[in-house]
């Protein structure tokens, strides 16, 4: 039971990695009008897995730190 935040977090870090990765790797292009053609809503999807992560490590680190203050 303890290791599943740290594999929710490791998840979402990786969801978030692949987020940056697949808009780096799809990559932005201009089309024949003028409009810039990005798979834009890839980036706060990836901001949202980092800072999912960011809680998640968070509340690993206060739940250990509360199980080694009670002991």
């Amino acid at each position: 039971m303890k290791n599943n935040s740290s594999r929710l977090m490791i998840l979402f870090l990786l969801c978030g990695a692949a987020c940056w990765g697949v808009f780096n790797l799809i990559g932005s292009t201009v089309d024949e009008q003028g409009f810039l053609r990005e798979p834009f809503f890839l980036i706060p999807f990836g901001w949202l897995f980092f800072f999912l992560a960011l809680v998640s490590a968070l509340g690993t680190v206060i739940g250990w730190a509360m199980r080694k203050k009670a002991n």
